[in-house]
């Protein structure tokens, strides 16, 4: 506890907006809940560095990822991916949340419902951001399951590409086959996923 509180770096503070007690003692597991949520909206741990701190986690792993990527499309570990969509909301969790206690919860698509219904995000921006993350899930899901461990890279080989592509649903077409179709998908969704990125990142840094 005295550590989260006086020597944390910020990106344990920025983690801990996902805490959450999972087993144990419910009491206790409550009193380090209530604690943390005081610690990272009590309304002075927001600032330049927060963001910075975030922006500067993202390059390492994003340059890590893609050292290991062999050049395959990444849905997790990129820009427009699952991790950067997570950093932009627990960065607008710790920026808004010490004024709306509704968005100081754990899950990334609710806290995305909370910021749209509290003003702190436009329509637009939100369906976005919920859209691509529940389709990259999917993908994630549909790679775990055909390969029996967890996974965050397409698959480079065509036949393979067209299996991950007709279990998520998607078929072939007199101009494109599935796996075409797919990484069609993939690229449209983490376009528009760093868009609202990148703008979103803009404003708080001036905030």
């Amino acid at each position: 506890v005295e550590y989260h509180r006086k020597k944390s770096a910020a990106w344990e503070k920025r983690a801990l907006t996902k805490l959450r007690r999972s087993a144990g003692d419910a009491t206790f597991g409550k009193q380090i809940e209530t604690f943390v949520r005081q610690m990272i909206y009590g309304g002075s741990l927001f600032g330049a560095e927060i963001v910075e701190d975030a922006m500067t986690m993202l390059g390492k792993i994003f340059d890590a990822a893609e050292d290991n990527s062999h050049e395959r499309v990444r849905i997790k570990n990129a820009e427009g991916g699952i991790i950067e969509i997570e950093f932009l909301v627990q960065l607008l969790q710790l920026r808004h949340g010490p004024g709306e206690k509704k968005l100081r919860i754990t899950n990334t698509l609710d806290a995305l419902d909370a910021l749209l219904d509290g003003g702190f995000i436009s329509q637009r921006d939100h369906d976005d951001l919920t859209a691509t993350m529940v389709f990259l899930r999917r993908v994630e899901n549909r790679l775990r399951l055909m390969h029996d461990r967890s996974l965050n890279e397409l698959p480079s080989d065509t036949d393979a590409l067209d299996k991950l592509a007709l279990r998520l649903g998607l078929t072939a077409t007199a101009a494109q086959g599935p796996g075409e179709a797919l990484m069609g998908t993939i690229e449209s969704h983490i376009h528009r996923s760093h868009r609202v990125f990148e703008e979103q990142i803009e404003k708080l840094r001036e905030a």
